[in-house]
């Protein structure tokens, strides 16, 4: 592996586990009930659930791993050990109580003989017992790299900690902390919030639960920032998100899109210079501009055209949700507008403008179509910045057959 790749991973790392955490505080804080509780983020834990009156009610640890074997729970991790140390140090100092659950989530599966997935399972004595295993086999280890003047790193961090759970005067916090350890290795958290979000069924695409998801998140995101930034911890109530949630399904920007955002869709250098010499291009190369303002719009137009049959093929392909039919239906109603458009700007004889002028109209005609005309996909699916190739394209389409041009005289130019 290249030193690059490296640096990527190293990266991308821990980027997806801090994203990771506001997934699971979603998750955790539409598992509330209560309107009036909340959730805090980083500050009794990676996440905690709170009644009204701030008694926790569970506390997450959240573990990410990006690699296809990565292991978040491993039986002799210090991140385990640490975690199980903390919570047992908070039940003695109050911050958590007896009826706190203490949840392990990760976005891997832990294995049925992991010993954390076994404390999950295991009563007071049962839990003791593994503990105490651990402790000698990690002992056993020690011993046995000492002997040939070989250190155990993981056994001097480790066996501290072990020892602290294993103390006599820790015994009904560790009682407590067995009794309520829970497991929440879900490798797709997502659909397991779409199911809280009531989002499982048809109703919506995916695409549009997508968006929903994707605007709590960031909303969320937003809110711990804000606090964070301003010195205060980062606490959202259940209220909220359910404010959040029920504008978000009344949004005709979230609901009703059906396309992804240009943004998603990427477009190669090759691909543009490969279609530079499509007709629709020509109708623009002939359009009288700037040169350098004629170049990006050129671009431009080609990255929507691109756009468009990718999105049209996925749309038709793999969503499902509209056919070629309905395409075909769009297409014929990019031609009236623009006929429309036409029709409006050219109100002379064409032997009543100038070259001049007529290159003149052609860049007015282009750029009202492409910037100022206002149509729907079907009767109720607007277009906004972040979907609008698919209206550019269907116009720039009809423009390589060519249906349409910008030029007062584009059928003698370009129809024969």
């Amino acid at each position: 592996m290249n030193r690059t790749s490296n640096l990527n991973d190293n990266a991308s790392g821990p980027l997806a586990g801090y994203l990771y955490q506001f997934e699971q505080g979603l998750y955790s804080l539409l598992s509330l009930e209560d309107s009036n509780s909340y959730l805090s983020i980083e500050d009794v834990d990676d996440i905690a659930a709170h009644k009204e009156d701030g008694t926790v009610l569970f506390t997450v640890q959240a573990k990410h791993s990006i690699s296809q074997s990565g292991s978040t729970f491993p039986d002799n991790s210090y991140a385990l050990w640490r975690t199980l140390e903390i919570w047992l140090d908070k039940l003695g100092q109050g911050t958590l109580n007896s009826e706190t659950v203490f949840i392990c989530a990760t976005n891997k599966s832990i294995p049925n003989d992991s010993l954390i997935h076994k404390l999950v399972n295991a009563n007071l004595d049962e839990a003791v017992s593994l503990i105490t295993e651990k402790k000698k086999d990690l002992l056993e280890k020690k011993n046995a790299k000492e002997a040939i003047g070989k250190g155990f790193k993981t056994a001097d961090m480790v066996l501290p900690i072990i020892n602290s759970l294993l103390k006599k005067g820790n015994r009904d916090s560790f009682k407590s902390l067995v009794s309520n350890l829970k497991l929440r290795d879900e490798p797709n958290l997502k659909e397991k919030i779409f199911n809280k979000l009531l989002l499982s069924g048809d109703t919506l695409s995916d695409l549009q639960k997508s968006n929903v998801y994707q605007a709590l998140i960031g909303w969320m995101h937003e809110v711990c920032l804000y606090r964070w930034r301003n010195g205060t911890t980062a606490l959202i109530k259940k209220e909220d998100l359910d404010s959040k949630y029920q504008s978000l399904v009344n949004s005709t920007s979230i609901i009703k899109a059906i396309f992804r955002n240009r943004d998603e869709i990427e477009v190669g250098t090759e691909e543009i210079e490969d279609r530079k010499n499509e007709l629709f291009v020509k109708q623009l190369q002939d359009i009288k501009h700037n040169s350098d303002v004629k170049k990006r719009l050129i671009k431009g137009a080609i990255e929507d055209y691109i756009r468009y049959e990718i999105e049209h093929t996925y749309i038709i392909n793999q969503v499902g949700d509209f056919t070629k039919k309905d395409f075909d239906q769009f297409i014929s109603q990019c031609q009236e507008k623009w006929q429309n458009t036409f029709d409006t700007f050219i109100t002379k004889e064409q032997d009543g403008y100038s070259d001049e002028e007529m290159k003149s109209k052609a860049i007015e005609i282009y750029n009202h179509v492409m910037r100022k005309l206002e149509m729907n996909f079907q009767t109720d699916h607007s277009f906004n910045m972040n979907n609008t190739y698919i209206k550019n394209g269907g116009f720039l389409k009809l423009s390589n057959i060519p249906e349409i041009g910008w030029h007062p005289n584009w059928e003698e130019l370009y129809k024969n």
